[in-house]
């Protein structure tokens, strides 16, 4: 599969992905009553695990690729961007005072660029451990 490709599923993904953030971080603030940065944690953790499914069924869907490495990788990444991106919102949030709604508005897509970058080499790189059977 070209870059362009995986390029343009993982941008739908990522659409996907933003609109299920912000939504379920609503729902969790304004008819839950939890506060935003706990509410986004929930929220990571869900689309987090969503997420890992659709890249591999959909986004990066080699026939050559080692999955449980590309999910292993993909947990251990995820879990360190996750929690970067949660660590910035709730800078955003907590500290600067910017609204939880606007704050996954602007983090969400930075964070979603680097994820394409580093998940895209896991899943293509030839001489890769997670492609090779080892």
């Amino acid at each position: 599969m070209n870059y362009f490709w995986s390029l343009v599923r993982f941008s739908l993904l990522s659409l996907f992905s933003f609109g299920l953030t912000l939504s379920l971080t609503m729902f969790s603030v304004q008819v839950c009553a939890w506060n935003p940065v706990y509410a986004h944690i929930f929220t990571l953790v869900v689309v987090m695990c969503i997420n890992c499914w659709l890249l591999i069924r959909f986004v990066f869907p080699s026939e050559g690729m080692n999955r449980r490495k590309f999910v292993a990788a993909y947990l251990c990444s995820s879990v360190f961007l996750r929690v970067s991106e949660w660590g910035v919102f709730a800078l955003m949030v907590q500290y600067f005072g910017v609204d939880y709604r606007l704050s996954i508005c602007l983090v969400n897509p930075a964070f979603a660029l680097i994820k394409f970058v580093f998940l895209r080499g896991r899943a293509y790189a030839s001489d890769s451990a997670i492609k090779s059977g080892s």
